[in-house]
């Protein structure tokens, strides 16, 4: 206690407890008791907090709750933040307690609705002796303001009674400093760190602004440093860059991830410490610089890296200044508790969003899907597992992975815990904050599980490289013989690919320790033997010796290196080399290292890349991968996927388990099609996929899958087994097959396999473009095809019956026909999808057309007829053909109506059943039209519905039944594409599938017979429903075409005959 309270505190919160006490037995009134406690605040808190000097001014703050639906207006006794303190004369008394707890829910439900989230509230009760703290639950979904106690609950997290608690005068002091000062009340977690010091808090608004101007005098003082940092950011950090962005320096976004690092190791330094820290200025610089942490035996939580040079002495007082602002906001977080989760994980998704840098990672994996991956691939590996992740990020996989392996260290010893640990997960990633965050909450989650004593150093296994090993800040790793050329600025060293053998990891990292600190030190450079002496050394120091060519190499880079740094180093350009090579060719180090790999790569197209050499890279790696699909699909290869083949062939040894998070375009995209079919096996890549999960699209606003499997050699598993994985959902156990349409290729949970010859594909049609609709369709009155002349008018949105016609209408959407009368043969029937329901067609609509059948094809008017025809019908034409503009003819009109010979190529028998289908949406929707129902001489079907005539009315059911089944719907969800909002783009799909109608197959006839018994039992249901809701569902002007079909499709599903309609659908399409 005299560590966190001096002796004067302590006595001066005894002498308040004592006379608090006193007071309230002589049955002082609240604000008495308010003042008194007022009045020992300062010689409590030494300190002069800010909520002390509101709580001694009495600031009284107006808030606005909703009492009895009127607005009321109170006031908290005092509010500090969003803290609400409620006093009363003496809560022994019951009614005096249940009116101030009813003050406080009053209070903070003011504070909700002056915007204060729910997770900042604390409501505070007491008489000054006894205290009560709570937190605030929401009980209403539905508001978002105007909120009254009745839509919130208080939890109660503490209490105290100061006359009867032991150490009473401590207890105060800290409830007075957790719940009024809320120091250590608010819990370590992502939701919060964003939201308390996220781009959107007060911190920022004042950190950054101050801090780029800081960076602009820091880059005045030292011109060539500043120029260095920004030369080798861009050549490694922007060389990923999307399309659109700049290919200079971006000072702020430079300055943003300074802001977070910054937070960051503050944070770090006080879960080490387990409290709060104050520091002083030597402090903070070791915090800033990376001493600190050595001291504690973490070598490499901050290197000196892109950021270190901002962080070296002499440290700029505008950073210690607002670093110290940080330390004082980051008092309100408790330190004591186990960090259970990647706690940057928000702040870095927002990043991400803020600076339009989707290789960021716009989506952060939540902690429970990277816990259930990680668990999913250990359980599959019988020996210690070695994971690596290739794209860590802020590193979610590295802290659940850490969890899980933590789970079982009872038995083992400090150095095996360690051990163990250190060598669970390796990360890496190409942006230097990310490798910041990660190894912060490596060492915060880890810290726990392992003890340092004396000398002993931990290295963080997280580098900041690029995992593909396209490109280093020194180099493009393009392939040059037996070495790679490093460029560090103006200076060239020749880096021999042997000392980046795994099996010369030590060796490396020793070469450039060793002689880089050496160097440094001397006042010129150095003689050959200095080099042979120093590589001798380390030799002897890691027992191996060098065969004499590859001493000769290793020698003459080692002269080359230490020269270059020499120069560098007497012109001021010294510090972030050993950093850049140290961490950018691990890649080379740790090859066929790891028996696990856990990961959720960039979903980005290289499309969205910018032209460089990174960009050319990718896709030379896609082609030596065999994964670069073929046609225009090839500008969609997707990054993910380079990544994880990749990863696979260059990190992990053999039978080694994998487990990876996938865009959902890897289910049935085209670009994804030589992934599907693994013609990556053609490049010796080992990978053999034995599950898939189908995520939730609510975790990334955007359909992702989990892909589990190993690497070896073989086929995937077929089939795949599968399932739906959310967070609150129950598992539900499926499998994915390997389908095929013609040369399209999907993971379905159907097995279909057809080509065009044994399918209706070429069958069907679609209609052509009787658009603009408000050009065509108008009101036609006492329409009787055997009269000479009809009369038309303009549609009535508000009350006519064919209002729907004109609801969507967008081009020439005031266009409107004058009254008139016009001859009956320009009049037609036509077959528009708002017409079609589930085994049901309205009447097909009127329009009118300027077309004629010659020969049994359809054609424009001649030019010639139109002046004998009436004047009602020239009216409609001129002004109809004067909207396309000056010039237009009847050609005109006939080109949009015709678009790609789709009017024109309508030939329909005038016998028979016409099968009509949707051409859009999620769902088939089908029914036929026979030839007493309309005059097929007649009629024109539109663009929006595909069409199939045949003679054989079983045909047309087994078709009706089919595509309006859920099977069918089910089967092309696979081939379908997605939105936002579900499958879309039907098109061709459902005719792909189905297999040509044989009268003798049983299978085929008991959809005839299941789906005659369907038709017959909707046809029925609605007959003899009285409800007008039913009988609206068949009016197309009332609701969306959407709404009445997913209306109908439940009615369906309720049908005497539809269980035996849905098998005999399920046994056709899985036959």
């Amino acid at each position: 206690m005299a560590d966190i309270y001096s002796e004067q505190q302590l006595q001066s919160s005894q002498e308040c407890i004592d006379s608090c006490s006193e007071m309230r037995k002589d049955g002082a009134l609240e604000d008495a008791l308010r003042h008194n406690l007022s009045s020992f605040l300062r010689l409590m808190f030494t300190n002069n907090p800010k909520w002390v000097e509101l709580h001694i001014r009495g600031s009284e703050a107006q808030v606005e709750f909703s009492r009895n639906q009127n607005e009321h207006r109170g006031f908290v006794d005092s509010l500090v933040g969003a803290t609400a303190i409620e006093y009363e004369g003496n809560l022994q008394n019951t009614a005096k307690f249940r009116t101030g707890y009813r003050q406080v829910e009053e209070y903070c439900a003011g504070l909700l609705n002056l915007g204060y989230p729910a997770a900042n509230i604390r409501g505070i009760l007491s008489d000054t002796v006894q205290w009560y703290a709570y937190d605030v639950n929401i009980l209403t979904t539905d508001k978002l303001s105007n909120f009254s106690a009745e839509d919130l609950e208080l939890i109660e997290i503490e209490d105290i009674n100061c006359e009867v608690d032991t150490n009473s005068n401590f207890t105060l002091l800290d409830f007075l400093d957790k719940h009024l000062g809320r120091i250590g009340s608010r819990i370590l977690n992502a939701d919060l760190i964003n939201s308390d010091l996220g781009f959107s808090s007060e911190i920022a608004s004042e950190f950054i602004p101050l801090l780029q101007n800081a960076l602009n005098e820091i880059s005045t003082s030292k011109p060539e440093y500043a120029e260095l940092i920004q030369t080798v950011w861009n050549k490694f950090v922007n060389s990923v860059r999307e399309n659109e962005t700049a290919d200079s320096f971006d000072i702020e976004f430079y300055v943003d991830e300074f802001f977070l690092t910054t937070i960051a190791k503050c944070l770090c330094a006080n879960v080490l410490s387990e409290n709060a820290l104050i520091s002083n200025d030597e402090e903070l610089k070791s915090i800033l610089n990376g001493d600190f942490f050595k001291l504690k035996g973490y070598d490499n939580v901050v290197e000196y890296d892109f950021f270190g040079w901002l962080n070296n002495l002499p440290v700029h007082a505008t950073i210690i200044n607002l670093t110290r602002k940080i330390q004082l906001d980051l008092r309100a977080y408790d330190y004591t508790l186990t960090i259970e989760e990647d706690l940057f994980s928000n702040l870095f998704s927002e990043l991400a969003n803020k600076s339009k840098r989707l290789l960021l990672g716009q989506a952060m994996t939540p902690s429970w899907l990277a816990n259930s991956i990680v668990r999913e691939v250990i359980n599959n590996i019988d020996v210690q597992p070695k994971l690596i992740d290739m794209c860590c990020g802020s590193g979610t996989f590295v802290v659940e992975t850490i969890k899980i392996v933590t789970e079982e260290l009872e038995e083992l010893s400090e150095s095996q815990k360690r051990a163990k640990i250190i060598s669970c997960i390796t990360g890496f990633d190409i942006d230097p904050l990310a490798v910041i965050l990660a190894r912060i909450n490596w060492l915060m989650v880890a810290k726990p599980f392992i003890s340092i004593t004396g000398s002993e150093k931990i290295t963080i296994p997280i580098y900041n490289a690029d995992s593909l090993f396209a490109v280093t800040p020194v180099s493009t790793n393009v392939d040059t013989g037996n070495y790679y050329s490093l460029s560090l600025l103006d200076e060239q060293v020749n880096l021999p690919k042997t000392l980046l053998m795994p099996a010369n990891k030590s060796l490396f990292e020793k070469i450039l320790d060793v002689g880089y600190s050496s160097i440094i030190q001397l006042s010129e450079i150095p003689e050959d033997e200095f080099y042979l002496n120093t590589l001798n050394t380390i030799q002897t120091q890691l027992s191996i010796t060098l065969l004499d060519e590859d001493q000769s190499q290793i020698l003459v880079f080692m002269r080359e290196y230490y020269s270059a740094i020499f120069r560098l180093h007497s012109q001021g350009k010294n510090g972030i080399w050993n950093f850049l090579l140290l961490n950018s060719f691990r890649p080379a180090l740790v090859e066929n290292s790891f028996n696990g790999l856990v990961s959720n790569p960039p979903w980005l197209t290289l499309s969205r890349i910018a032209d460089n050499p990174y960009k050319e890279f990718l896709q030379n790696l896609a082609n030596e991968l065999s994964i670069r699909p073929s046609g225009s699909s090839f500008l969609h290869i997707e990054l993910a996927t380079i990544f994880l083949l990749s990863s696979i062939e260059r990190y992990l040894t053999d039978n080694a388990e994998i487990g990876c998070i996938l865009p959902g375009t890897l289910l049935s995209g085209d670009h994804h099609h030589p992934f599907r079919s693994k013609e990556y096996d053609n490049s010796e890549i080992e990978f053999k996929i034995s599950k898939i999960w189908d995520l939730d699209k609510v975790i990334f606003n955007n359909r992702g899958i989990a892909v589990f499997g190993n690497k070896s050699e073989g086929e995937n598993s077929r089939p795949i087994p599968y399932h739906f994985e959310s967070q609150n959902q129950q598992v539900e156990e499926s499998q994915l097959y390997y389908s095929t349409l013609d040369s399209k290729s999907a993971w379905t949970q159907y097995n279909i396999n057809r080509t065009s010859e044994n399918s209706y594909v070429n069958n069907f049609t679609q209609g052509a473009d009787v658009m603009p609709r408000s050009i065509y369709f108008h009101e036609i009155l006492n329409y009787d095809s055997t009269s000479n002349s009809t009369h038309v008018l303009p549609i009535n949105k508000q009350t006519s019956d064919h209002a729907y016609l004109l609801k969507d209408s967008k081009k020439f959407s005031d266009f409107r026909i004058e009254p008139s009368d016009v001859e009956t043969a320009t009049v037609y029937p036509v077959m528009i999808s708002n017409a079609l329901l589930p085994f049901h067609i309205t009447n097909p609509p009127l329009a009118i057309l300027p077309i004629e059948k010659h020969q049994g094809a359809w054609r424009s008017i001649l030019a010639t007829s139109l002046v004998t025809m009436s004047a009602g019908f020239q009216r409609w034409f001129n002004r109809a053909s004067a909207m396309y503009g000056q010039g237009s003819n009847i050609t005109t009109l006939w080109s949009w109506l015709d678009t790609r010979s789709k009017l024109s190529d309508q030939s329909i028998p005038q016998r028979g059943f016409i099968v009509c289908s949707g051409t859009g949406g999620e769902y088939v929707c089908a029914h036929y039209l026979r030839d007493e129902q309309v005059d097929f001489s007649r009629l024109i079907i539109d663009q929006t519905v595909n069409y199939y005539h045949t003679n054989n009315e079983n045909e047309a059911k087994y078709l009706v039944g089919l595509l309006n089944s859920p099977s069918i719907s089910n089967a092309i969800r696979g081939f379908q594409s997605e939105g936002n909002f579900g499958a879309r783009h039907i098109h061709s799909l459902p005719y792909r599938i189905i297999e040509p109608f044989e009268e003798t197959n049983d299978l085929h006839i008991s959809i005839v017979n299941s789906t005659t018994n369907l038709i017959s039992e909707l046809d029925e249901f609605f007959n003899d429903s009285t409800d007008p809701k039913v009988l609206r569902l068949r009016n197309p002007n009332e609701s969306s075409i959407a709404f009445k079909r997913r209306a109908i499709r439940s009615i369906i599903t309720t049908l005497p005959s539809y269980n035996e309609y849905l098998e005999a659908c399920e046994t056709v399409l899985n036959s």
